[in-house]
C-alpha cells in the first residue's frame, strides 16, 4: 500500500502542535508559582513559597531504626540462598547490641528484639523453614509498623502545624501537596490520608493533594502541581468543567462508544 505524501495542511497541523506544545510548557511553568508547593518526600517535606525553599525531616532515627528492624525478616527472604545471609546475620547482632540506645518505649523495643532474634537465628541456618519465621514474627513485625506510624505521623502532623502557623490566609487555602512515591504506595499511603483528611478531601478527589508516582523529587512534583493548576483553567474555559482533564481525554466518548462496539469476549 502507497503511503500519502504529507501536504501542506499535514505540515501546518503538525505546526500547531508544536506550538501547543511549547506553549503548554511554558504556561505550565507560570501555573506551578502560582500558590505555595508542598513536596513530601520519602524522609523529608519540602516547602516551596515564592523564592522561597524550606526542608523538613520526618523520619527521626527511632523510625529509622524500626524501618530497618521491619526490614531484616524480608532481607532474610530475599537472601535465603545466597551467602550474604551470614553477613545479614552479624548486622542483626549489632542491631540487637544497639536497641537499648534508641528512643523507643521498652515495650516497643521488646517486638523489635523479637524479630530481630528470629531473624538472628534464622539466618544462623537453624533449621527452620521461612513460613516458619514469617509466623513467629508476624505479630511483633505487625507492633513495629504500628510504632513507626505513630512516630511519623506525629512528625507529620507536628511539623505541618509549625508550617502552618507561619503562613498567610491566603497561602493556607491555595497551597498544594504533591505525595511522592512508588505504585503500590498509593493504596493508603501515610501522608496522603494524612493531607486528605486535613483539606476534608475524598480518596482520588486529587483537588489538592496527589499522589506524585514515580516521581523522583521535588522539579517534577512541581511540575506535576503546574500541569494540573493549567489543566484546570483550560478545562473550565472548553469544557465548563475544572476537572474535565484529569481523566483521559478520549475518555468520556469512549465509554459511550465502547458502549456500542460488539467488544469480543475472550
Amino acid at each position: 500500500m502507497s503511503q500519502k505524501r504529507p501536504t501542506a495542511g499535514d505540515a501546518a497541523a503538525d505546526d500547531v502542535n508544536d506550538r501547543f506544545h511549547d506553549a503548554y510548557d511554558d504556561a505550565r511553568r507560570d501555573a506551578d508559582r502560582q500558590a505555595p508547593v508542598w513536596v513530601v518526600l520519602p524522609d523529608t517535606l519540602v516547602v516551596l513559597r515564592g523564592d522561597q525553599r524550606r526542608e523538613y525531616a520526618l523520619s527521626p532515627p527511632a523510625f529509622h531504626f524500626l524501618k530497618s528492624v521491619c526490614h531484616a525478616p524480608v532481607a532474610a527472604f530475599l537472601l535465603l540462598r545466597s551467602p550474604k545471609i551470614r553477613t545479614l546475620a552479624k548486622r542483626m547482632s549489632d542491631c540487637l547490641a544497639g536497641l537499648d540506645t534508641i528512643d523507643l518505649p521498652m515495650s516497643v523495643k521488646d517486638q523489635a528484639r523479637q524479630v530481630l532474634t528470629a531473624t538472628k537465628r534464622f539466618a544462623d541456618g537453624d533449621g527452620r523453614d521461612l513460613e516458619s519465621l514469617g509466623t513467629e514474627v508476624r505479630a511483633a513485625l505487625l507492633q513495629c509498623i504500628d510504632a513507626a506510624t505513630v512516630i511519623q505521623v506525629r512528625v507529620l502532623d507536628e511539623t505541618t502545624r509549625q508550617i502552618l502557623a507561619d503562613m498567610t490566609e491566603e497561602e493556607r487555602h491555595t497551597f498544594m501537596v504533591v505525595v511522592t512515591g512508588d505504585h503500590q504506595a498509593r493504596q493508603r499511603s501515610l501522608p496522603m490520608q494524612y493531607f486528605q483528611r486535613l483539606f476534608g478531601e475524598k480518596p482520588g478527589a486529587d483537588d489538592r493533594v496527589l499522589f506524585g508516582e514515580s516521581v523522583g523529587d521535588e522539579k517534577e512534583a512541581v511540575a506535576l502541581i503546574g500541569s494540573l493548576r493549567l489543566n484546570r483553567a483550560i478545562a473550565a474555559t472548553f469544557f465548563g468543567d475544572e476537572t474535565r482533564l484529569q481523566r483521559d481525554i478520549l475518555g468520556d466518548a469512549a465509554h459511550q462508544r465502547l458502549r456500542e462496539l460488539e467488544v469480543p469476549r475472550l
